[in-house]
């Protein structure tokens, strides 16, 4: 796991290292095991290296092969064995033990088709020679990021957002902040909360011609139901399920150095850790490594009691952290640096103070749970879909059973079954909400595409791609890598792993939340094997944050903050005052709050 940085000089002339220098010093933090630099006349690539797979020096980069490839690679290729053993027996040398240098022998042999052999997270950047282009990839499902800036003279690439920006002032989006203020919406679009600034789209490559000074940008994987081999029985969704996610977590274990996973005391952290732990003891002989974090001031959430249960049954280390608000105020202005765009909720932060006690546990590598509920049905508004599809009579069985099953009562459900498949009512309630909030020009220029923005499915799998690769799953992915990264963690994603989204998508709806029970496939894989109360959970928490009581604490900074910021003036209604604001939502007070917090960090304008 490491930070790339790149340079194309479009006008042909020589790249200057200096520059690229100062790019690579932007994200040290994600590589501080070394760095290197390669320039070939107008293109130049930077690395920043994180140590992981093979920790001899022959895993530094940017890494050469047959004098004709050079790379800058960000992230693990988990397969890399068993295509190393493919490609030496098709003449292949191999000098290392790294992933990185079967990941350009792929390239050698299968061209830009090599990203269809891959199971792991990745971005970067290969330059071939021989036919002078850069060929750069990101992985299905965006785990690994790369951003981008092209101008008249220069196109840019990164890790993270920072290596793009000028040192002074910053313009901002305004369609991308309206978006995320309006509607909580982040990781929606490949533009960035910054002007000029953008992301390759996962499961996407870009690939750049020298000779015709030439970007194309084309997917290389997305998800057909028709592709898709359907599973009807529990018998067959259950036991080709737990193939590909007892194999993803064995993959995902494969290390040079320490492993561990947070836990929060969820059916899906709780899942990984349990079948980890086992296989990781198996392997090592040694505890598997797992932390929490608990917030004391928020006990009414907390999960510290299923965490302490699930340790007393598993070969575990567990470090169990403790914070309070002060702890979580401290860390503010340091993860709104580090997440470089505004962010959903203050229990981002909670992951951040995480990471850092995993750093000071010197575990470099962390499983975790992202991708669970998207894939398996997790959410509550995950229902409404199923219930619609069903038969008027199985519609009433399963009404009452998701009631007695979930934690969801009668009346909630009937607001969800009736707000997620109307357009016009999540419309109005949007406009609803915001009207008198904006002034007449921000609300204008936003109405003309909020139709557009807000969607209704007609089907599940319509609904759980969406959420995959837009909506819910690409900031969850973001949050993480940027928390970790900051502090030289690399983060793995059982339940991303290509194999398991396309099963658990293959599996009958009916199935996937049957009895009234969200993730009924998970649920029955692990039981009896995990403690029936975190099996049978109705309830679903999480790193949370009581945001009412949090917001509490800062408010009076918001509202100082909110007086300065240039971009609240250009946005809100000048007769906004402290009483108006005070009735919003704390979820909308908190977006504004972040929003002006990230103004001021990365000097930003409108």
């Amino acid at each position: 796991m490491c930070g790339i940085s790149g340079i194309i000089n479009l006008n042909s002339g020589e790249v200057d290292q200096n520059q690229l220098k100062i790019m690579n010093d932007q994200v040290a933090h994600r590589g501080p095991d070394g760095e290197g630099f390669y320039v070939d006349s107008n293109i130049g690539f930077g690395h920043r290296r994180l140590s992981i797979i093979d920790l001899t020096a022959q895993g530094n980069q940017p890494m050469h092969y047959m004098d004709n490839l050079t790379i800058t690679y960000n992230g693990e290729i988990y397969n890399y064995i068993e295509i190393k053993e493919k490609l030496s027996d098709e003449g292949y040398i191999f000098n290392s033990k790294t992933d990185t240098e079967v990941v350009l022998a792929a390239y050698d042999y299968w061209g830009e088709e090599c990203v269809q052999y891959f199971n792991g997270m990745w971005s970067f950047a290969v330059y071939d020679k021989k036919s002078k282009k850069v060929f750069m990839s990101r992985d299905r499902f965006g785990i690994k990021p790369f951003y981008y800036k092209k101008t008249p003279s220069q196109f840019l690439f990164g890790s993270e957002i920072k290596q793009l920006l000028n040192n002074d002032k910053n313009k901002g989006n305004e369609s991308v902040i309206l978006d995320y203020l309006i509607l909580g919406y982040e990781e929606h679009t490949s533009d960035s909360f910054f002007d000029g600034v953008n992301k390759l789209p996962a499961g996407h490559n870009m690939i750049y011609r020298n000779k015709y000074n030439t970007f194309q940008t084309k997917p290389y994987y997305t998800l057909d139901e028709n592709d898709l081999d359907p599973l009807h029985s529990i018998e067959d969704a259950v036991n080709e399920y737990k193939s590909t996610f007892l194999s993803s977590i064995e993959l995902r274990l494969r290390s040079d150095v320490k492993v561990g996973s947070s836990l929060s005391g969820g059916l899906d952290s709780s899942s990984i850790v349990t079948l980890a732990s086992k296989e990781y003891f198996l392997q090592t002989k040694q505890n598997f490594n797992a932390y929490h974090i608990n917030h004391i001031e928020n006990q009414k959430k907390s999960e510290l009691s299923f965490v302490i249960e699930l340790n007393d049954t598993l070969p575990l280390n567990l470090c169990v952290i403790n914070v309070n608000d002060q702890d979580i105020i401290d860390k503010i202005d340091r993860v709104i640096k580090v997440q470089e765009e505004p962010f959903g909720g203050p229990s981002v932060i909670l992951q951040n103070i995480l990471m850092e006690k995993v750093k000071e546990e010197n575990c470099p590598v962390l499983l975790d749970g992202q991708g669970g509920d998207e894939t398996l049905l997790g959410y509550e508004r995950y229902y409404v879909e199923i219930f619609w599809s069903l038969s008027l009579l199985s519609k009433f069985s399963f009404f009452f059973e998701v009631i007695r099953k979930s934690k969801l009562n009668t009346l909630t459900f009937v607001k969800y079954i009736i707000y997620f498949k109307i357009k016009w009512i999540r419309k109005q309630r949007v406009i609803r909400q915001n009207k008198g909030l904006y002034n007449d020009k921000t609300i204008a220029s936003f109405k003309k595409s909020l139709n557009n923005k807000i969607k209704v499915f007609s089907s599940v799998f319509e609904l759980q791609k969406n959420e995959l690769f837009s909506l819910q799953l690409p900031h969850l992915l973001k949050y993480e890598d940027k928390n970790a990264m900051s502090y030289s963690i690399e983060t793995r994603v059982p339940f991303v792993d290509h194999r398991n989204v396309e099963t658990a998508l293959s599996i009958d709806s009916e199935l996937k939340i049957k009895n009234g029970w969200s993730k009924y496939i998970l649920r029955k894989i692990m039981d009896k094997i995990m403690p029936d109360s975190l099996v049978w959970r109705k309830d679903k928490i999480g790193f949370e944050l009581d945001e009412d009581h949090f917001f509490k604490t800062i408010e009076k900074e918001f509202f100082e903050l909110l007086i300065e910021s240039e971009i609240a003036k250009k946005l809100l209604n000048k007769n906004q005052n402290a009483d108006s604001l005070s009735r919003l939502s704390t979820r909308h007070k908190w977006r504004l709050y972040n929003l002006i917090k990230w103004e001021k960090e990365f000097n930003v304008y409108l």
